[in-house]
C-alpha cells in the first residue's frame, strides 16, 4: 500500500475535523429590556488542525480562486532588478509548475500580493544597499511594482499569460527630507536620496483596490499608492510611542532577571511590518504589526545600547541611573546622531529611539477634497503594553522569549514579543464580527484581537505554535512569519459549508523548529 504525502495527510485531517460537530462552549445571558436575553458573544480562539514541518517557511497564501504560484526573487546581485515568476500550480501529473510568464520589478523584491480576481499584483522592492561610504557599494532605490495581468487570458495549457509592469518609485520625495523628517520619518543613510533611503517592506489593497498602503519599516512610515495613476501619492511619517505613559509600559531589561514592565522615557517607532486593511462604516483604515527593524550594513550600522551614548543631561537628568543594565542600559536603540534623536544636532541624545512598539496599531485614511487633495492617516487605536501584559499573566514562562523557557526575557533588551504579520477576517463562519490575528516573531505566539469596532478592540485568546513532538518542547515551531485568513469548503454527505481557518508559516531557528501550521477558527477553549 502506496505511503499517504504529508499534504494528502493534512488534508484528510481537515475533511476529519471539518465533519466533527463543533463543540458548544460555555456563554453567560444576561437580562435586557423587554424581557429579552442578551448574549455575548464567545471569545474567539484557534484549535491546531495538523501542520507540516519544513526548514524555512517565510510566507502563506491561499486563494481558491488562483490557479498559479507566484515565485519572488532576485538576481545573483541583491542590488540588481528583480523578477516575478508565474508557474502553473503544483500537480502530481506532468507539466508541474510549468513557467507561465516572467516579469522584471525592482531590486530586491520582498512581498507579493494580489488582487481579489488575481489579475493585479503587487510587488514590495525593498531596494537595500550592498554598503555604505565605498564606490564600490551601491544604493538602489526602494519601489513598488504593479503587474497587471491581461483580462482576456486563461489558465488553460498552452496560453502564454502577458501584463504590463509599472514601477512606482519615490523621487517625488528627494527635495522633501527636512518636511518628512519632521514627520518622524526615519531617513539615515548616509549620502542616500529620499528615494534610496525608502525601502518598502509590503504592501496590502485597499477594500476597493483603488489605493494600496505601503510599509516603509526602516523608515517608520507608510506610503499610500494610488493604483489608476501608478504614483505615489503620500508618504505618512507614524511619529513615536510614548513609554512613559501607564498605557505603554514595557520591560526594557534582559538582566533584571524578572517580568518589569514599566514607564520609561523612551519613544518607540513604529515600524509596522505587515499591513492589512478594512473599512467600517465606510472609511477605510489601515492596521499594522509594529515589529520594527534597524539598518545593519557595511559602512554603517545604527544600532547601539542606552549605555553606550551620550543623553543630554537637560532632557536625561537621571542618565547614570538610567544606564544600569537593569534599568535602560542594555535596551536597543537607533544610533547616529540624525534629526529625530537629535534634533539640535549637539551630539547629545534629546530622545531614546526604540525599534518597533510592541503592539498593533490601526489608523484611519482622512481624504480631504474640497481644495487640495490631501491625504493623512490618524492612529485611531493602539494595543500598547497588551501584548507584553497579557503574555506575562499566560505565559509567564516564555515572557519575551526565543519560544523556549531558558530565553524568558531575553528579548526585552530588544523588540519584546516582536509582532510580526497580521491576517484580518470573520470571527467565525458566517460572523458579522471582525477579528485579528497578530503573529509574534520571537514569542511564537499568535494572538486574537476582536476589531469590528477599529477605536476599541478587545482580546480575545492566544495560540501556541505546534509541536513536532507533543511530549517535547524544543520541537516547537519558532519564529512564525508570514498568515493568511481562507476558508474552505467541505461536503459530507448532504452537509456541505465552509471552514474559516488561519495558515502560519513559521521560519524557524537556523534551519530548525520551521513548518506550516493550519488552525481552524472558532470558540476559545
Amino acid at each position: 500500500m502506496a505511503r499517504p504525502t504529508m499534504l494528502s495527510l493534512v488534508a484528510a485531517f481537515l475533511l476529519a475535523a471539518a465533519a466533527a460537530p463543533a463543540a458548544a462552549g460555555p456563554a453567560s445571558v444576561l437580562p435586557a429590556r423587554g424581557g429579552q436575553q442578551w448574549q455575548p458573544p464567545q471569545k474567539v480562539g484557534l484549535s491546531l488542525l495538523g501542520s507540516v514541518p519544513f526548514p524555512a517557511a517565510e510566507q502563506v497564501a491561499f486563494d481558491d480562486k488562483a490557479k498559479v504560484a507566484y515565485i519572488i526573487g532576485g538576481n545573483a546581485l541583491a542590488t540588481d532588478p528583480g523578477s516575478v515568476q508565474l508557474h502553473r500550480r503544483f500537480s502530481a501529473g506532468p507539466n508541474s509548475l510549468q513557467l507561465l510568464a516572467s516579469f522584471t520589478v525592482g531590486a530586491l523584491p520582498d512581498q507579493i500580493e494580489f488582487s481579489k480576481n488575481c489579475k493585479t499584483l503587487l510587488v514590495s522592492n525593498e531596494g537595500e544597499p550592498s554598503g555604505y561610504g565605498s564606490p564600490e557599494y551601491v544604493d538602489p532605490e526602494g519601489s513598488v511594482s504593479i503587474i497587471r495581468l491581461k483580462a482576456s487570458w486563461t489558465w488553460t495549457g498552452g496560453q502564454v499569460v502577458t501584463g504590463k509592469v509599472t514601477t512606482a518609485n519615490f523621487r517625488a520625495w528627494n527635495n522633501r527630507k527636512a518636511e518628512l523628517v519632521a514627520q518622524g520619518v526615519k531617513l539615515n543613510g548616509p549620502g542616500a536620496t529620499v528615494a534610496q533611503d525608502l525601502e518598502p517592506e509590503c504592501t496590502t489593497f485597499s477594500e476597493d483596490e483603488r489605493t494600496a498602503f505601503v510599509s516603509l519599516q526602516e523608515n517608520n512610515a507608510i506610503a499610500t499608492l494610488d493604483l489608476a495613476s501608478g504614483q505615489i501619492t503620500a508618504i505618512h511619517g507614524l511619529g513615536f510611542k510614548d513609554h512613559s505613559l501607564n498605557a505603554n509600559a514595557m520591560d526594557a531589561s534582559d538582566k533584571d532577571k524578572a517580568i518589569n514592565i514599566a514607564r520609561w522615557r523612551v519613544s518607540g517607532l513604529f515600524m509596522p511590518d505587515e499591513l492589512k486593511s478594512f473599512k467600517f462604516n465606510g472609511q477605510t483604515f489601515v492596521v499594522g504589526a509594529n515589529e520594527g527593524d534597524a539598518r545593519d550594513w557595511p559602512g554603517f550600522e545604527e544600532e547601539t545600547k542606552v549605555n553606550a551614548t551620550l543623553l543630554d543631561p537637560a532632557v536625561f537628568p537621571n542618565a547614570a541611573a538610567l544606564e544600569d543594565p537593569a534599568a535602560l542600559g542594555r535596551l536597543t536603540i537607533v544610533g547616529g546622531q540624525n534629526g529625530l534623536n537629535d534634533p539640535d544636532g549637539d551630539g547629545k541624545y534629546e530622545r531614546i529611539l526604540s525599534y518597533g512598539a510592541r503592539s498593533f496599531s490601526i489608523w484611519r485614511l482622512d481624504q480631504q477634497y474640497r481644495r487640495t487633495r490631501v491625504q493623512t492617516l490618524s492612529r485611531v487605536y493602539d494595543s500598547g503594553s497588551l501584548l507584553e501584559t497579557i503574555s506575562a499573566a499566560q505565559l509567564p514562562a516564555l515572557f519575551n522569549s526565543e519560544g523556549t523557557t531558558d530565553s524568558k526575557d531575553k528579548r526585552s533588551d530588544n523588540k519584546g514579543p516582536e509582532p510580526e504579520g497580521v491576517a484580518i477576517g470573520p470571527c467565525a463562519a458566517g460572523s458579522h464580527r471582525r477579528c485579528l490575528f497578530l503573529t509574534t516573531e520571537r514569542l511564537g505566539a499568535v494572538f486574537i484581537f476582536d476589531i469590528s469596532n477599529p477605536f476599541a478592540p478587545t482580546f480575545q485568546s492566544l495560540a501556541m505554535p505546534p509541536q513536532a513532538n507533543a511530549a517535547d518542547e524544543n520541537t516547537r515551531f519558532r519564529g512564525p512569519e508570514g498568515i493568511t485568513y481562507a476558508s474552505y469548503t467541505f461536503k459530507v454527505g448532504r452537509k456541505e459549508g465552509r471552514v474559516p481557518i488561519v495558515l502560519v508559516a513559521y521560519e524557524g531557528v537556523d534551519g530548525q523548529n520551521g513548518g506550516l501550521g493550519v488552525f481552524s477558527v472558532g470558540t476559545a477553549k
